[in-house]
């Protein structure tokens, strides 16, 4: 997973949800367009985000990429806005439509967090044994 989607979901970890406008800022425009937010909606469709906007049946043909498009009208601002075949009606700066930390992300940082705790005590554990080995060897030495 890019640095840069790490930080993202570490964001949207630590505060639970973020606005659809505030996460379209933080998204690296590579393309300019709505290809920008493929790895968001891989998100969303593995567990690791929720999104509470306008999402076609799950069993439309490319649902992922009129999810995209949907994230490209919000990056185009406040109000109504259009992109392509897409078109989002809202007042104001869309603040009902937000994502939300899913299970998997949960998951993700919990097993994160136990990985380093584990490496930290296996790490200080190290470091006791070495210290008491460097010390009984000495006062062995010395007798």
């Amino acid at each position: 997973m890019k640095r840069s989607l790490k930080k993202l979901l570490k964001k949207i970890y630590a505060s639970n949800s973020m606005t659809a406008m505030e996460l379209v800022k933080h998204i690296e425009g590579e393309t300019g367009d709505h290809r920008d937010f493929y790895p968001v909606v891989a998100l969303v469709d593995a567990g690791y985000l929720g999104f509470t906007g306008p999402q076609p049946n799950p069993d439309e043909p490319f649902r992922e990429t009129i999810i995209a498009k949907t994230l490209q009208c919000y990056r185009q601002g406040p109000g109504h806005q259009s992109y392509e075949n897409v078109t989002i009606l809202g007042d104001g700066d869309h603040e009902g439509t937000y994502f939300y930390i899913g299970p998997k992300c949960i998951e993700f940082f919990e097993a994160r967090w136990s990985d380093t705790k584990r490496l930290l005590t296996s790490a200080g554990l190290s470091f006791v044994a070495a210290v008491t080995v460097a010390l009984l060897s000495y006062f062995l030495k010395s007798t």
